[in-house]
């Protein structure tokens, strides 16, 4: 009776040491991680990669409807213009994504631009203005192209949705150098 109540003890505490090391291996793989992601080939394949991102996101129509006290966005239309309003020039794209493992949790978009001082205003035509304050945000790792807390101050603010498909964020134009940034969020 007792080898059997040993042998039954030993199984179970086996059990518990897979079962303790199967539960370090699951809270192990889904960790958090941060992917950050960045548009750097050659300046012409940049330039064609962010016009084409920016072309998907400026052609698609975006519809607010509001159910319930909550304010869905549904894509309407695409397609609804061909081409951008002008070339860009020196583009830059990056995407942070926070992930548990499983899937993100958090993403970041940043977007840098110019155009031709003389065009900014077709540029702006397709924007809307933003009725909130915006927040100066920056990418986690500092980088020579996104403005700096000073610079943010003097853009003109539009709502993010039009530009990058998403509408928590902004788009700050700058009106004197005809820069243009864009800061989106998923969350």
């Amino acid at each position: 009776m007792q080898s059997v109540f040993l042998w039954t003890f030993r199984i179970l505490i086996v059990l518990l040491i897979f079962f303790a090391l199967f539960m370090s291996y699951a809270v192990w793989s889904t960790r958090s991680q941060l992917i950050i992601s960045e548009i750097s080939v050659s300046d012409s394949q940049r330039i064609d990669k962010i016009q084409d991102l920016l072309l998907k996101n400026i052609s698609t129509v975006y519809a607010n409807t509001n159910v319930g006290g909550s304010t869905i966005v549904s894509t309407l239309t695409v397609k609804q213009i061909a081409t951008l309003p002008t070339t860009i020039a020196d583009p830059h794209f990056l995407e942070e994504r926070h992930t548990n493992g499983f899937a993100s949790s958090s993403c970041r978009y940043f977007y840098a631009f110019k155009v031709p001082q003389e065009a900014l205003s077709k540029w702006t035509a397709l924007f809307v203005g933003l009725n909130s304050n915006a927040t100066y945000e920056a990418p986690l790792n500092e980088k020579d192209w996104w403005l700096t807390s000073d610079e943010f101050n003097g853009l003109t603010f539009y709502e993010a949705l039009r530009l990058t498909g998403y509408s928590n964020g902004w788009i700050g134009v700058n009106p004197i150098t005809g820069e243009i940034f864009a800061f989106a969020s998923c969350n």
